[in-house]
């Protein structure tokens, strides 16, 4: 019902050059597109004000958040290359301002991304450096996110003890601020099933398969 008036919030914005409050918008209405199915269109107005911004270094955190979202959603809709080039730009950007919660997010997207697509190697630097700067932080949330993923991905490299300590370590960190059955819980009892299967375990990983659906 709102969409009309979303839509003539930000070509307001865009009429006006109001760059800052237009990119901004866009930006949070990310997780709105996603659930309408309309990618394209958050794409379109996230761009528009990203092209209207250019290189201004004000303008540096409205931009990485921007660039996060295009990455995101190029993935969701298959377009690879698109999601990669834009993680590496918001990458280049969270660098040069030290935005650490900047270049900690990006290089757990770019990490999970290349995981996702089979280039384990290559993900566990990404995701290493992304955990160390989630703990620098004391963000428990992320780094609870991101040693599941990096449990998987060392798994994958076959060092089975190492992975099952990560993912352990994963679940703890959920039951201490209270989220044992939010979404970093589930992935880390998954990607536990999986490290089960690696190990040669069918009725553990069974066992946490079924922890992970509950």
């Amino acid at each position: 019902a709102e969409q009309p008036n979303l839509r003539a919030a930000l070509a307001w914005f865009r009429d006006r050059n109001l760059t800052h409050d237009g990119l901004r918008l866009a930006t949070a209405l990310g997780q709105f597109w996603g659930w309408r199915t309309a990618h394209a269109e958050g794409r379109a107005w996230i761009e528009t004000f990203l092209a209207q911004a250019g290189d201004d270094r004000s303008l540096a955190r409205e931009r990485i958040a921007a660039l996060q979202w295009l990455g995101r959603t190029a993935g969701y809709e298959g377009d690879l290359a698109t999601a990669a080039a834009r993680l590496v730009a918001c990458l280049s950007v969270a660098r040069a301002v030290g935005d650490t919660q900047g270049i900690s997010t990006t290089l757990g997207f770019i990490g999970a991304g290349l995981l996702h697509h089979g280039d384990v190697s290559e993900s566990i630097p990404l995701l290493s450096e992304a955990l160390d700067l989630a703990r620098q932080r004391g963000d428990r949330q992320y780094s609870a996110h991101l040693l599941a993923y990096l449990a998987y991905a060392i798994g994958h490299q076959g060092d089975l003890p190492r992975a099952e300590e990560l993912a352990a370590e994963s679940l703890e960190l959920t039951r201490s601020y209270d989220a044992s059955r939010g979404f970093e819980a589930i992935i880390a009892l998954m990607f536990q099933g999986w490290l089960a299967i690696m190990g040669g375990d069918a009725a553990l990983a069974e066992e946490r398969f079924m922890a992970s659906l509950q």
